[in-house]
């Protein structure tokens, strides 16, 4: 971006007297590309509103619970939820340039997904319809704990929503600590730390089939697949 603002101010200076006029939308766009402007999906960012020592903090933090679950000193989880429905943001297709690919607006049919994804990969996966609730982040929890007991200390890694931690939760912390599960808050605005959000990004823009938005049964019974098949046949490599 910084080369893109040096070549665009460079041939303002060397072009001051065609300024001097009124300029066409075309001319504008030509001026822009040039100085190696692209036109591109903006992307939504948090940044600004980081607390940039808490993100710090943090990202050493996360960075030494991986290296304890490497040494087999914990077990290291992370877990979100996501919404999915008939109207997808952001979605590519390979399109000729002679035909290009629509989907149906239509709205509705929605759903959500709940998910729990160990350091190495493990998923335990739940979609349901509805608000996320307190309660249904507890059962989701009571859940997975019958999958995957603890069998020495585990951390999970999440966002700080009021669900997340509400006075529910809060009661359920000092039961889940005695059978050795712990819950880490992440800082606000901080989800790029939670690893499960990649596993979100690759399922919303890369994994589902664009004929999985037939109707709101073809998609959830696509994601559900999808995740039943992670790290199989879907898979991702961290760093």
């Amino acid at each position: 971006m910084g080369s893109a603002i040096s070549n665009l101010t460079q041939w303002l200076a060397s072009h001051q007297s065609l300024l001097a006029q009124p300029l066409s939308l075309w001319t504008l766009k030509r001026i822009l590309k040039q100085a190696g402007f692209r036109w591109k999906r903006v992307r939504k960012a948090l940044k600004d509103q980081q607390d940039g020592v808490l993100m710090t903090f943090f990202k050493d933090e996360l960075e030494a619970l991986k290296q304890a679950h490497q040494r087999a000193e914990l077990s290291l989880w992370y877990y979100d939820e996501t919404g999915l429905g008939l109207s997808p943001t952001g979605l590519y297709a390979w399109q000729s340039p002679h035909q290009s690919v629509h989907l149906p607006a239509q709205g509705g049919q929605g759903f959500s997904v709940a998910g729990f994804l160990s350091a190495d990969n493990q998923l335990q996966a739940y979609s349901y319809s509805g608000p996320t609730s307190s309660q249904a982040f507890i059962a989701f929890v009571e859940d997975w704990l019958r999958h995957y007991p603890p069998k020495a200390k585990t951390v999970i890694v999440l966002d700080n929503a009021s669900f997340h931690c509400s006075a529910d939760v809060v009661k359920k912390r000092q039961e889940w600590a005695d059978r050795q599960l712990y819950l880490q808050y992440l800082p606000a605005y901080g989800s790029e730390l939670n690893r499960i959000e990649t596993l979100w990004h690759r399922l919303k823009h890369e994994w589902i089939a664009l004929p999985d938005y037939a109707n709101g049964q073809t998609l959830r019974t696509a994601v559900e697949a999808i995740l039943r098949h992670f790290n199989s046949k879907y898979t991702i490599t961290f760093a």
